[in-house]
This record gives structure tokens, C-alpha cells and sequence, in this order.
């Protein structure tokens, strides 16, 4: 009989085939506490927990609350898992269109494209957030916007992201220099915020796209 405090535990070749994704970007995410896998031996070999991959999957990793009031000066925020099942394609024109004079229009589809792959790269890492503030709208994010996180991609400098301050999300800028970090708004009725070491601050993810109607 098989004891049931014993978890079935997956090598880093076949998480990667359920996650659909890149070695490297396990790697990466073991890293970065995303996905904590299970070492052993000598070698420190990599197996990860089949319910771990299945939390992934559902978009259940790293949970947060529904809805996050994070004060007057910052947007609330409303954060989604992806469902990696869906597949929506709409027909896809492989041409450019003008922004001055107009051009025929092709009479051809190339092709259809799926609108989780344009703006989902890493599934298993990437989280849908809704808005709710005006701090970033000169950045073009504005109330109601919808912004696709990458929790897999590592933080640049003048990069936007969800950050995590004193236990609270918000959306800023992030800039840093030798001296000093700051979340800068995009918005002159704000200012921005000095982050120091007494500040708990963590990078929860990247902003990669922006989703509105225009």
C-alpha cells in the first residue's frame, strides 16, 4: 500500500512537458521562488512536486487576494490566472496598415492567430491584472485596463511592474541608479516613492502588454 504523505515528484524533463516550457525557465523560476523544486543527491538533481505543476496550471502559484486596496495615490488591483486550455484565433492579415495615405486591402488571410500566444509567452508564469487608478496613465495605462504580468522575466531599469510594497501591490515604473531605488508614476499628481531598506520590496512580476478599448 502506497503511504499517502508520499507526493509523486517529476524530473526536470517531463515538468518542463506539462509546463510547456524551456528548461532554463524552470531554472529560473526555482530562482526566483516561483517554482521550488525538490534537490537530492550529490549532483543536487531537480524534481519538482506533480501538485506544485498542477497549482501552475491553474493559475493557483503565488495567490493573491481578488481584490488589493493599496491607498488613494496607488490603483487597486484585481489579479487573474490564465487558462492555458482556452484558444481563441481571429484571422490575421500579414500586411501593415497605413497611418497616412490608405492602401488596398488584402483579399487574403495568411493566416489565424491566437491571441494567448501574441501576448503569452510563459503561461504557467504569467497572471492577467486589472487596473484601478489613474498613477500610470501617462504610460497609457489607465482605470479599467487590463496588463498581462510575467512573473518568469527578470526586472530592468525604466521597466513597468507590479511591485509588492509593505505588503501592498501597486503599478509603477521601476528606476534605479548606484544610490537609490524608486516606483516612479506616470502621472505629475503623483511622486514618486523611495524605496529603503526598511521597506519590505519585492518585484512580483513584469508588465508586458496593455489591454484597453480605445
Amino acid at each position: 500500500m502506497k503511504p499517502k504523505n508520499i507526493e509523486k515528484l517529476l524530473t526536470l524533463k517531463e515538468a518542463c512537458k506539462i509546463l510547456s516550457c524551456h528548461p532554463n525557465t524552470l531554472r529560473k523560476w526555482d530562482q526566483k521562488g516561483i517554482l521550488n523544486a525538490v534537490r537530492f543527491g550529490s549532483r543536487g538533481d531537480r524534481r519538482y512536486r506533480e501538485s506544485d505543476l498542477n497549482n501552475m496550471i491553474s493559475g493557483a502559484t503565488n495567490p493573491a487576494p481578488n481584490n488589493i486596496i493599496v491607498g488613494a495615490t496607488n490603483p487597486a488591483l484585481k489579479i487573474y490566472g490564465v487558462n492555458q486550455k482556452s484558444k481563441y484565433e481571429l484571422p490575421y492579415f500579414n500586411s501593415t496598415v497605413s497611418a497616412g495615405f490608405p492602401s488596398p486591402a488584402d483579399d487574403v488571410v495568411d493566416k489565424k492567430l491566437d491571441l494567448n500566444e501574441l501576448v503569452v509567452k510563459h503561461p504557467a508564469a504569467t497572471f492577467f491584472v486589472r487596473v484601478d487608478g489613474d498613477s500610470m496613465i501617462d504610460a497609457g495605462i489607465n482605470s479599467g485596463d487590463m496588463l498581462v504580468v510575467d512573473r518568469s522575466l527578470k526586472p530592468r531599469n525604466n521597466t513597468i511592474i507590479i511591485a509588492l510594497l509593505n505588503g501592498e501591490f501597486t503599478v509603477k515604473r521601476l528606476n534605479y541608479t548606484r544610490k537609490y531605488l524608486s516606483l516612479i508614476p506616470e502621472n505629475t499628481r503623483y511622486t514618486p516613492i523611495r524605496v529603503t531598506e526598511d521597506m519590505n520590496f519585492e518585484v512580483w512580476g513584469i508588465v508586458t502588454h496593455v489591454l484597453h478599448t480605445i
